[in-house]
């Protein structure tokens, strides 16, 4: 069966961008997220856990009785200001230096995501690890639960850049959102998870939660979807989805980096124009790393990311550059696509990635083995 993967992806930018959001402030996005389980009721069974975080089981129309086999993550929060109980204006997740924030345009929402006008920051302070601005408010008063959002167009494409205020991580949510429909239409006995975490910027917090709560089975391996600084990774925007063998703080399970790699091969084998980069993306940290330390089979793929968390490239450490748009290649996010819906497709494999290097290992010495006597 064919997929127009291009327009179900045309229908997810539109409905998930335009959401805001922040950490502890995710309700808009995830309203859109059960919107989407509800419109596909029958194959996607849609469950929130305590943390709030959206768990959703993907079932094919002909996956009987099989169990998930591979789950798929992203978080929906992103760097913002949002109103403390003190009534300070607190930044939660990290943009630096904090002073480039200063004279930046915002765009206040309500804690439902319901807009409440727009503003600037008029200064910040630092101490002890936490950032506070005092802001200018064109219109709406403050009040408890209000966030503000740095003040870009939800999204705007320019050729094969997509640029957005948040690209980390909706777009990877998006994937998950794309893949899941391409399985569904193609996949009739895919049987998968996709979870969808909160409040990420500020340490995992969703993510942990999730585990400690046992969302996802233990014995299900988890593939983390990020947006990752392209500049902590030596990729390339545009050169292909990214398969993450690890983050600034671990290495990930190398028999799912194994197997990510193999599906991403497989894609190339049958498409000379597909395109994919393995990295080690350190620039920052991901929730896959939480998983590992779970004691989880954690791997990762991601999207390089330009201007990550509303810093311009290319000299993030020069606060004279104020904020930017974060930008993001629509042919990488086609293709990490493509790659979900692979794994998915090859999950089995998952038992024994390594048996294609092991087989062929074994018939080099068979073949070889002779000559050491020589």
């Amino acid at each position: 069966m064919t997929f127009d993967r291009a327009a179900a992806l045309d229908r997810h930018l539109r409905a998930i961008l335009e959401n805001p959001t922040a950490p502890f402030r995710e309700a808009a996005v995830l309203a859109a997220i059960d919107v989407f389980a509800k419109e596909r009721s029958g194959a996607v069974e849609l469950r929130v856990d305590s943390a709030g975080n959206r768990i959703l089981e993907v079932r094919g129309s002909r996956a009987g009785d099989r169990a998930p086999s591979i789950a798929f993550t992203a978080h929906v929060d992103h760097p913002a200001l949002v109103r403390a109980e003190s009534g300070d204006w607190e930044l939660l997740g990290r943009v630096w230096p904090a002073a480039r924030l200063v004279g930046g345009t915002m765009r206040f929402f309500r804690s439902d995501g319901e807009p409440a006008g727009r503003g600037r920051v008029e200064r910040v302070r630092e101490s002890e690890g936490r950032v506070t601005a005092e802001v200018a408010r064109d219109g709406g008063g403050d009040r408890a639960g209000d966030f503000a959002m740095f003040d870009f167009p939800a999204l705007r494409r320019e050729d094969d850049l997509l640029h957005g205020r948040v690209c980390d991580d909706l777009l990877g949510g998006i994937a998950i959102l794309g893949a899941i429909d391409e399985c569904l239409a193609t996949q009739p006995e895919c049987c998968f998870l996709a979870a969808f975490t909160r409040a990420e910027e500020v340490g995992f917090v969703g993510a942990l939660a999730m585990l400690q709560e046992g969302s996802v089975p233990r014995e299900v391996p988890i593939v983390g979807l990020e947006c990752s600084a392209a500049r902590g990774g030596n990729a390339v925007v545009g050169s292909g989805p990214i398969v993450r063998v690890g983050d600034r703080s671990a290495t990930f399970d190398p028999g799912v980096t194994a197997f990510l790699r193999d599906c991403a091969e497989e894609i190339g084998k049958e498409d000379k124009e597909f395109r994919y980069q393995r990295r080690l993306m350190q620039g920052g940290s991901c929730e896959s790393t939480a998983y590992l330390l779970d004691g989880r089979r954690a791997g990762a793929m991601c999207l390089a990311l330009g201007n990550y968390h509303n810093v311009p490239d290319p000299d993030p450490e020069d606060p004279s550059t104020g904020l930017a748009a974060e930008n993001v290649s629509y042919r990488d996010l086609d293709g990490l696509v493509r790659l979900i819906a692979r794994s998915v497709a090859r999950c089995d494999a998952l038992a024994d990635p390594w048996k294609p290097i092991r087989d062929a290992l074994a018939k080099r010495l068979e073949s070889l083995r002779g000559r050491l006597s020589s």
